[in-house]
């Protein structure tokens, strides 16, 4: 039988693959976990169309991330916090705080994960942080300031 592959499958082959196999493990397996679709002409060159609508949307994703690489390379934030006498925050703080920061004070759709800091964010201090997202990298700031308690 003459399939498309939907999906990668090991030993079979990538997305969008012309294979030929035995009927029963494509009615029974391939087909009903959605790995494959019959082979058609029309079905070709449907899943050519997404392949370059996919295609697209990764390349304008790149191209947002740079752009916001660049602006937050060299940026600086500053942070509020509660600390105790000796400089020590009560509570650390996270990066989905960092990002959510981020997206309020310059507007840019910064994830937790995309953010890394060589140091835990415990004390009061300035901060060196990565932003990494794809190949695009940015280093900036963020100074935790705050009130002794």
């Amino acid at each position: 039988m003459k399939l498309i592959l939907t999906k990668s499958v090991n030993n079979l082959g990538a997305r969008g693959a012309i294979i030929e196999v035995v009927s029963g493990y494509a009615r029974n397996f391939l087909l009903p976990q959605g790995l494959a679709m019959e082979y058609s002409e029309a079905g070709e060159k449907k899943l050519r169309q997404q392949a370059e609508k996919t295609a697209k949307l990764a390349k304008k994703a790149a191209a947002a991330s740079g752009k916001t690489a660049q602006k937050l390379q060299d940026a600086s934030f500053e942070l509020a916090v509660k600390a105790s006498s000796s400089g020590s925050l009560y509570s650390a703080i996270h990066f989905k705080e960092v990002a959510e920061l981020i997206q309020k004070r310059m507007s840019l759709a910064v994830s937790a994960s995309e953010l890394s800091s060589k140091l835990p964010l415990k004390h009061l201090g300035k901060f060196q942080l990565s932003f990494r997202r794809g190949s695009d990298h940015a280093d900036f700031h963020l100074t935790l300031t705050g009130s002794i308690s």
